[in-house]
């Protein structure tokens, strides 16, 4: 009898764990759902992770700047509302995602991320303000490249900062090296080329492009080893 008691009264218990659980997982919203979610807020915070020169070179709306990486972003946060919404991005969704994760340790009742980082919004060809142009390679600059080339190019839309990135780029100097008769490897960094990328539908790191005569075959995002992308992309 004191067993069936005892069970009665964890039921509700349990219950409340397991009814509480989903308000405690992630909101990560596509651009324009983003947007919307923004709109429809009236206490809240628009916080670009970047470092301050991208945040300079074009960011959303009323944003602030912490950059993620930079020593002052718990300092900063430590001293937000905690019961204000907080929206949260970067350029493609990795830094925004580890700030967006400290922010709830902190126990902000609202934190939205944005899928995809300014690479998705830019690729939605939504608002941003402060916009810098920089002097990258043009669309018809870049498919001129390819049309030009007698054997077939790989595009790798890179980024320093992307940590995939730079684990997949010893793979593919290799593979250069060893297929040089076969192909030929064009390392575009998305950062100095970010109108290029939003041209393209670019939104995400890494992406990995093959052209034949100036047509694209073949398209892969994410990290791909050695081994992998011979396979996907018939290299003897």
């Amino acid at each position: 009898m004191k067993f069936f008691k005892l069970l009665f009264f964890l039921i509700p218990g349990f219950t409340l764990i397991q009814c509480s659980t989903p308000q405690a997982q992630s909101q990560i919203l596509k651009p324009h759902a983003f947007l919307k979610a923004i709109a429809s807020e009236s206490d809240l915070l628009i916080v670009d992770v970047r470092s301050p020169q991208e945040y300079q070179e074009g960011h959303l709306e009323s944003a602030v700047n912490n950059d993620w990486n930079g020593p002052a972003f718990k300092a900063k946060a430590n001293a937000w509302n905690r019961n204000a919404s907080v929206f949260v991005y970067c350029l493609s969704g990795g830094r925004s995602a580890s700030a967006a994760e400290y922010l709830r340790s902190l126990h902000f009742k609202n934190v939205v991320e944005l899928q995809g980082g300014l690479m998705a919004w830019r690729a939605a060809d939504l608002p941003e303000q402060g916009i810098i142009k920089k002097n990258g390679i043009t669309v018809s600059g870049f498919y001129e490249g390819l049309k030009s080339m007698r054997d077939s190019v790989l595009v790798d839309f890179y980024a320093d900062w992307c940590k995939p990135c730079q684990q997949m780029k010893p793979g593919l100097e290799q593979i250069q090296k060893q297929h040089a008769s076969q192909i030929t490897i064009w390392r575009i960094d998305a950062d100095a080329h970010s109108e290029l990328c939003r041209e393209l539908k670019v939104d995400a790191l890494p992406v990995l492009q093959l052209y034949v005569k100036g047509i694209k075959t073949w398209e892969h995002r994410g990290f791909m080893d050695a081994s992998e992308l011979r396979n996907a992309i018939h290299l003897n």
